[in-house]
């Protein structure tokens, strides 16, 4: 097979060159070539587009596993556990205000995880419509739970919250248990 199209474009791998604009005092086959060359890109975009659909947003794509915009704040959560970590081995704490649903916990974990879900309350959470069917919310649930029951249990108690909140449940109070 020859590595020119029949006008005489050589062509190339991976996505097209995005096409310069065809003007009409081109000569005829600059024009043919640059008529290709967007045909092929728009072929690109066409082919290459995100669609809502390959959002889970509100959907139970994943069964009855787990919201999946939960999953997607296990990056968020380790990043944070990491950068906490540093913080405390160097000595320096962050110095942002507590959540108001409960104080930063002790611990080097507990302050990963925590940082991880404030920051979910506060840059996530607030651009997207509340769907949590229990009271209080999985996210003041959690920090909640950090605070009372420390990393280990807090975070197994926080992860079975998660699991049972998923659209089609009853909801209800389901409150942080005592110590």
């Amino acid at each position: 097979m020859s590595p020119y199209d029949s006008y005489g474009v050589q062509q190339q791998s991976g996505p097209p060159r995005r096409p310069a604009p065809a003007w009409w005092w081109l000569p005829e086959q600059e024009r043919r070539r640059r008529k290709e060359q967007r045909r092929r890109w728009q072929e690109h975009r066409r082919r290459n587009r995100k669609s809502d659909r390959d959002c889970c947003d509100g959907c139970d794509c994943l069964g009855e596993l787990a919201d999946p915009c939960m999953i997607a704040l296990i990056p968020v959560m380790m990043l944070s556990a990491l950068k906490a970590a540093v913080g405390a081995a160097t000595g320096r704490r962050g110095t942002r205000a507590a959540d108001p649903a409960a104080p930063a916990p002790d611990g080097v974990l507990a302050a990963g995880m925590y940082g991880a879900v404030r920051y979910y309350r506060t840059r996530i959470s607030p651009a997207r419509a509340p769907r949590c069917p229990y009271t209080p919310s999985c996210s003041t649930y959690a920090v909640q739970a950090l605070h009372r029951h420390g990393a280990v249990r807090g975070a197994r108690l926080t992860a079975g919250r998660l699991l049972r909140c998923r659209p089609g449940t009853k909801g209800g109070s389901d409150p942080v248990p005592g110590r």
